[in-house]
């Protein structure tokens, strides 16, 4: 239990959460990783958590916008909350590494029946399958029975929240259309709502004590599934057929993007171009002999441009083509601009004169902060 609470306290450092303005940070909870007992089987996880797009967004537009923006405070709030969510969503993923190895995990699968919907994390099992919905609240949630309204009480009072069992029921309906319709074994669905942190407290009104077979805490995940095991199934995938719905799965996945500058009514004019310098933060990079150059402070870089590739990419459009990469970048070499993009092994659709650059897909984009995040990234002459 001690070890526990170690783990419990790293998780909410400050150490983890980026700083407001998204310069730079670290996408992944090394020290919570370094302190598990026990890792996640690669095999297991058969699409891995990410760093939510929205999150990624986000950060690139506080970044890009002037520090007196009018909207900042309103995009700081709305990124606290996502990164929340986030960090609830890792919290679990400790639990998730006792889960038996037949066990395949899709985090944030997005599919399509009749409506788009996504379930935080799917769990499919020989014989069933777990679809969580996971909240990182804190204090205590109350299920009103009545209202069907998920209430949260406080120091600061009461906070009225979207019932999750209603998300959750509406999820399960549509994974079993999808199902059927994809002409796949007919497993049984069991959807649940982990609640990440074990100091929040679940309440109920009488007589709706049911919640508790579908609302848990994280650290009950392992029994739970155990329990969901039925003991004579009418029905067990051979691992063939549990790789054919694997495949299926990641195969009809799609990825949700949206515009940022629409959701806020900004204009693209509004966003800081150029290549930002990150010794002193200002915009105003230039490249010479194969290096970024800070005319400011001097600080040089062989990667700045990775950086606001990725904004643009974030900010403006999903696609770029070498034109419209030197506006954003502020950068007239279209030679060098081409060599830049190519660099990065982006897909491409297109001939030379009119190639469109494609957006990275959701696990590449950890690869390519990765690089942002080397000490290449800024080494000296």
């Amino acid at each position: 239990m001690y070890f526990y609470k170690i783990l419990t306290s790293l998780s909410k450092s400050p150490y983890f959460i980026p700083d407001k303005r998204g310069n730079p940070y670290k996408t992944e909870n090394k020290i919570l990783t370094k302190y598990h007992s026990k890792e996640v089987n690669a095999h297991m996880i058969a699409k891995k958590r990410v760093v939510p797009l929205k999150i990624r967004q986000l950060e690139a537009l506080l970044r890009r916008l002037p520090q007196n923006h009018l909207k900042i405070p309103l995009i700081e709030q709305e990124l606290i909350k996502r990164r929340t969510g986030y960090r609830g969503e890792k919290n679990v993923d400790y639990h998730i590494s006792f889960l038996p190895d037949e066990y395949l995990i899709f985090h944030g699968l997005r599919l399509v029946h009749q409506h788009p919907f996504q379930i935080d994390t799917l769990i499919l099992a020989p014989s069933f399958i777990a679809a969580a919905e996971i909240k990182n609240i804190s204090g205590t949630l109350y299920f009103e029975k009545h209202s069907h309204q998920l209430i949260r009480q406080s120091s600061k009072g009461e906070d009225g929240f979207s019932n999750p069992l209603l998300q959750v029921q509406r999820h399960k309906v549509q994974l079993k259309g999808w199902m059927e319709k994809m002409k796949l074994p007919e497993l049984p669905i069991d959807p649940l709502v982990i609640i990440s942190s074990n100091s929040t407290i679940v309440k109920t009104s009488t007589g709706n004590e049911r919640i508790y077979k579908t609302v848990i805490h994280a650290e009950q995940l392992p029994g739970k599934l155990e329990k969901l095991r039925p003991f004579s199934p009418s029905l067990i995938l051979t691992s063939k057929e549990m790789n054919k719905v694997k495949r299926l799965l990641l195969k009809n996945h799609e990825p949700l993007y949206t515009s940022i500058l629409e959701q806020y009514s900004i204009s693209p004019d509004e966003i800081i171009r150029g290549v930002q310098c990150f010794e002193c933060q200002l915009y105003a990079m230039s490249r010479f002999h194969g290096r970024w150059i800070c005319p400011a402070c001097a600080g040089e870089s062989k990667k700045a441009h990775i950086r606001a590739i990725l904004d643009y990419f974030l900010l403006v459009d999903n696609s770029v083509s070498s034109q419209k990469c030197r506006d954003f970048l502020l950068y007239d070499s279209s030679r060098n601009i081409h060599q830049l993009l190519s660099s990065l092994n982006l897909q491409s659709s297109g001939t030379t004169k009119n190639r469109l650059y494609h957006s990275p897909s959701e696990e590449n984009w950890e690869d390519l902060e990765n690089l942002l995040n080397t000490p290449a990234l800024q080494d000296k002459p």
